[in-house]
């Protein structure tokens, strides 16, 4: 019973209340008798595993795969320690095969800062010359690249209700087709009519594509930096992972091996939240929305008054959310353990100590999660049916 889930199944049981906010009352008075504690996994049996998987990788010049083992072989060490200098070194060479010339020395400098003894210095520096001769400009191969470098201009003005929006759109509603975007202009094939930072994001296939891109400002890079408590962030620089930490990842870096779920909730609540400056106005507002009809017209004046307040329009996701559904069991306990964890982060709490109303925040936000990474899981279904039909 070592995961985070089987913990909480174990622990906490609900069944037998009514309602929702019963449910969460009954978890949460659990969690103040019987807290979890979730352990830090890091191991450096398991950074000198991936080591040597990274070797074998090596030598079947898979240098992609041997990148990846390195990558993860960082994220069970502590920081500035002999294995990570070691580790650092070898993804610099992976990387210089893979011609990444630029990251390749970052990752060696890396490696020489941290070195703990002289032999492996001259090691390191051994290296680093060798990488020099292969990389004599710098810069120019496209596998350095940042993919999201590129970004357009709105083909039209900008929409003066829907920041990011082209004005040749607009919000409309009718009975039969409910909340939609329609077209005011002729729109030309090519035409940008949106441009817009994620809220937050999360990595929920942590084999596929993450060690690969920065946790923060999502740029494509391959010297990642792990976060220096957990072992599952990683960064392309100092600068964003001590922007990460600030905005978000210093509450998920308290208690480790959160799902991908819970890490991208608390990501979502510490961002609309403005760190827990605007807690009191999200609680206030969930409690506007327990009590809104199923009115269509209603939903639709919510939305569009709000559009330009990042906490209401992301919590209006969940308007049409249903109460005590048996499906959001799952999501009941772990709302009731986050807010039971957040009730120590005194920082982030700022005082506030109605712990339930904290709960049913987290709750409408695990609502919002899951309905839309179900979308994201019939789209790409609708996809791949499709494409097999087409073939």
């Amino acid at each position: 019973m070592d995961s985070f889930e089987e913990k909480l199944a174990f622990l906490l049981h609900s069944d037998t209340a009514k309602s929702d906010e019963d449910r969460l009352k009954k978890c949460i008075d659990q969690l103040f008798e019987n807290p979890i504690i979730i352990d830090d996994t890091r191991s450096i049996n398991n950074a000198i595993m991936f080591n040597a998987k990274a070797r074998t990788a090596m030598s079947n010049k898979d240098y992609e795969g041997a990148a990846d083992f390195y990558t993860k072989g960082l994220q069970e060490v502590v920081p500035y320690c002999e294995v990570s200098a070691i580790l650092y070194a070898n993804r610099a060479t992976a990387l210089g095969r893979l011609k990444m010339y630029e990251e390749s020395l970052i990752d060696i400098d890396r490696a020489i800062k941290i070195s703990p003894n002289t032999e492996l210095t001259k090691n390191f520096k051994d290296i680093k010359m060798e990488l020099k001769k292969e990389a004599p400009r710098p810069n120019t191969n496209p596998n350095n690249r940042n993919h999201f470098e590129d970004i357009p201009s709105l083909s039209h003005d900008e929409n003066i209700d829907i920041s990011g929006m082209s004005n040749a759109v607009c919000l409309f509603h009718r009975i039969n087709y409910g909340i939609y975007f329609q077209a005011t202009k002729t729109l030309r094939k090519g035409d940008v009519i949106l441009i817009e930072k994620p809220q937050a994001t999360s990595f929920c296939q942590p084999d596929v594509a993450v060690a690969n891109m920065c946790h923060y400002c999502l740029k494509w890079y391959r010297a990642l930096l792990p976060c220096e408590q957990c072992n599952s962030a990683l960064y392309c620089s100092k600068e964003c992972r001590a922007k990460a930490y600030e905005e978000y990842h210093r509450i998920q870096c308290n208690s480790k091996n959160f799902p991908d779920d819970v890490q991208f909730v608390i990501t979502l609540l510490m961002k609309i939240t403005e760190n827990g400056k605007k807690l009191t106005e999200a609680i206030k507002y969930c409690e506007e929305l327990d009590t809104m009809n199923a009115d269509p017209n209603k939903e639709f004046c919510t939305i569009r008054d709000n559009l330009k307040n990042n906490l209401k329009s992301v919590l209006n996701l969940s308007i049409s959310m249903k109460k005590n559904d048996k499906k959001n069991e799952k999501n009941i306990t772990k709302s009731a353990y986050i807010a039971s964890f957040l009730r120590n982060q005194i920082n982030y709490l700022q005082g506030y100590k109605d712990i339930l109303g904290i709960a049913k925040l987290l709750f409408r936000l695990f609502y919002i999660f899951h309905a839309h990474a179900s979308l994201v899981s019939i789209n790409q279904f609708l996809s791949a049916f499709l494409s097999n039909r087409c073939d």
